[in-house]
């Protein structure tokens, strides 16, 4: 599959005497756990516990490690990479939204764990077989599967609905006003947390960092403004805090696989 190069699908055992890590991939891991509990640390930061049927996609260049939480783990780990130059359009859902990741971890519990499994199962077996260009697409269509299966599944960061804790009021202000310069003692006072603890609580309960929420939120307002309004693209970028234009069209580009020009251009009804 265009864009998108296998690494590794395997399944690992861990005890007290073997540990996972301290590892920091260029690429993604997909790490399931399918036996027992482990608590993995990501970025140094708080352990989280995973237990059978949840797992971690883990974004390239992010140090990681972990410990047998009980007497023993089975997991399997799922390793690949996006190739650079492919257009954002010619790659799966799944796997464009991934573009750009980096330093970051996303924690999943699937819909069906006995199918993910399966399926996880299925990955790991194809990886075995020998090396063809059918095998290969295979094993890409397998983990498109995966990955859409948890996208499907995943919570999403800003509740829908009215929210429903302190936490989510906080996420819902920072989707409704993404222009204002929320810092992370502002963020963790608002909840009564220290900024270490509540660091570490809401990249446990989100998936991502805080700094990391309050910039998807900046670009999705972002995307919003270019698809309907007529606002000048250097406007927009000070509107939302970005420190100068170029930096905005990084930004945007890493998260949409387009320039803002670009992308107003197919995407509004104006054009």
């Amino acid at each position: 599959m265009t864009g998108l190069r296998l690494k590794m699908s395997a399944y690992g055992q861990f005890d007290g005497r073997v540990a996972v890590g301290p590892v920091c991939w260029a690429w993604f891991d997909l790490f399931w756990v399918h036996s027992g509990r482990v608590n993995l640390r990501v970025m140094g930061e708080s352990p989280v516990t995973l237990q059978r049927g949840q797992g971690m996609l883990i974004y390239p260049h992010t140090p990681f490690e972990g410990e047998a939480e009980s007497r023993v783990v089975r997991a399997s780990v799922q390793h690949f990479e996006l190739t650079a130059g492919v257009a954002a359009a010619r790659l799966p859902a799944p796997l464009r939204r991934l573009r750009g990741k980096s330093r970051g971890c996303e924690q999943h519990t699937p819909g069906d764990i006995e199918w993910f499994e399966e399926m996880l199962d299925h990955a790991v077996q194809l990886s075995l077989l020998p090396v063809s260009p059918l095998v290969d697409d295979l094993r890409a269509a397998q983990l498109v599967l995966l990955l859409g299966h948890l996208e499907l599944h995943h919570l999403p960061a800003a509740p829908a609905g009215p929210p429903q804790s302190e936490l989510g009021q906080l996420l819902e202000q920072i989707r409704l006003h993404p222009q204002r310069p929320w810092s992370l003692a502002e963020m963790a006072g608002s909840l009564n947390l220290s900024v270490s603890h509540f660091r570490a609580m809401f990249r446990q309960r989100v998936g991502v960092s805080p700094g990391r929420y309050r910039q998807q939120m900046r670009l999705r307002e972002a995307a919003r403004l270019l698809r309907d309004t007529d606002e000048p693209i250097k406007s927009i970028a000070g509107k939302l805090s970005f420190s100068d234009l170029p930096h905005f069209h990084r930004q945007f580009k890493a998260e949409h696989g387009q320039t803002p020009r670009r992308y107003r251009a197919q995407r509004s009804p104006r054009a």
